[in-house]
This record gives structure tokens, sequence and C-alpha cells, in this order.
């Protein structure tokens, strides 16, 4: 009996001990690799842990390398892409200052004395603002406006800016029927607001004619007369209307405008 419990009590030992021999194994391989490049390193001549050095560096030096020519790469096309707006932008300001403004002044001037008229002007649409959805709200401005010198006619461009349209009815009415001509009066019925403003700048007969280009809006080419006795047959008014509105639409459509220039 003696000699049984010995048994199994060497064999709960033995069980113990085993155990705990696992888990310092794994623990000691740790220890034995960490122990091993340790002393790889230390022994290692120093020819070889100079290639080591070396290849690290290589490495890394390629990555940041890479990172640096990416980025050169993106701001040198982000600066050519500003270059080249900038250059557009040049080139557009010119077109306006250098070509469409010479020849709409000379084409107003041209109609204010052909049609005997008191004012030849023109108005240009534009989006100025949107509503909180981005809906966008229409504005005109008189970008251009010629006189009758010989009559003495005081200019009224600068009163009619940043226009919204949204107060107007003639702007909607002028897009379904393209032209409006007649009295005060007779403009009264289509926009009493529009036509109270020609009064108050002196005028008593007005002719407009809706200027668009690939269905795009573009503005609204008027004269107007101070006088009943100077204005002429209507079929007149229309005619030179009509070839001048063909002739602002080349100078008001920027892409055809810019064809010409390239």
């Amino acid at each position: 009996m003696k000699k049984k419990k010995e048994n199994i009590e060497g064999n709960i030992i033995n069980v113990n001990v085993n155990s705990g021999s696992k888990k310092e194994g794994k623990f000691s391989k740790i220890l034995n690799f960490s122990e091993e490049v340790a002393n790889w390193i230390a022994d290692a001549k120093w020819h070889r842990i100079l290639k080591v050095y070396i290849v690290v560096a290589v490495f890394l030096a390629t990555i940041l390398g890479g990172f640096f020519l990416y980025k050169i790469a993106n701001d040198e096309d982000a600066m050519h892409q500003a270059a080249l707006n900038i250059a557009n932008s040049k080139k557009e300001e010119d077109a306006r200052d250098f070509i469409v403004t010479p020849r709409i002044q000379h084409d107003l001037q041209l109609l204010t004395y052909t049609l005997n008229a008191d004012r030849a002007f023109l108005f240009e649409l534009h989006n100025g603002k949107k509503n909180t959805s981005g809906l966008p709200f229409r504005f005109a401005d008189m970008t251009y406006e010629e006189v009758n010198e010989d009559r003495k006619v005081d200019k009224i461009a600068m009163q009619f800016q940043n226009i919204p349209l949204t107060l107007y009815k003639y702007p909607h009415y002028l897009q379904k029927q393209k032209i409006i001509i007649g009295t005060v009066e007779e403009i009264e019925k289509i926009d009493y607001d529009f036509a109270e403003h020609i009064k108050e700048c002196g005028g008593v007969y007005l002719g407009m004619i809706y200027i668009s280009s690939n269905g795009i809006p573009l503005g609204f080419l008027c004269v107007s007369y101070h006088n009943l006795n100077n204005v002429p047959d209507i079929s007149q008014i229309e005619a030179k209307l009509k070839e001048h509105d063909k002739a602002l639409t080349q100078l008001l459509d920027l892409q055809l405008v810019m064809d010409k220039v390239q």
C-alpha cells in the first residue's frame, strides 16, 4: 500500500513539472530568439551590419522619394492648371475689352442714329444669387448704352444694375414673343412697373428684342424715343432690331468669341 501511494504522488509531481516546463518553453523560445539576434549582431562583422543599414536606408529613401515625387507631380499639375485658368481668364477679359465692347458700342451708336432714336441700350442677363436650395435668381445689367448726343440725352445705365427679373413680367413675355415694339401705354398692358421706369427716363416709345444663343438667354436689345414725332415705321424698327440681334449674338456668346480669338 505504501508503494502505490508513493507512485501516485510521484505521478502527480511529474505532471506538475511537465505542464510548468511547457509554459517556460514558450517564453524561453522568445528569449532564445532574442539572444540569437543579439549574438548575431555581436558576432557579425562590421561590413555585414553596414550592408543591413544600407539596405534599410535605401528602402526608406525609395519610399520617401516616391512620396515626394508624387506630391511634386501633383503640385505641378495643380500649378499648371491654375496657370491655364489665369491665362484663359485673361483671354476672356481681353476679348471683352478689346473685341466685344468696341463692336457693341459701335453697333448701338449706329442703331441710335439709323433709327433716329434717343437711346439704344443692351441688357445682359446673369445669375448673381441662389436661394437656399440652390435655385438661381436671374438678374439683368444695362451693360452698354449709346445716346443721341445731338439731343443732349443723358445716360441712365448706372441706374439699371443688378435688376432682379423676378420683379417684372416683361422678361417672360419677351422670351415667348421675342420682340416688343410700342408706346409706353401699350407696354403698360404687359408690365406696368417696367413702363413706369421708361416714363421716368423720358421714354414714350420702346422697341425690345430677345437675344439668345443655342437656347441660352443672353439679354435684351432696346431702343427708346422721347418724342413720338421721331419714331419711324414699326417695320423698320423691327428689321433693324433683328439685324443687330444676329450681330450681338456672335459677340455675347463667350464660346463663339473665344473660337474667333483662338
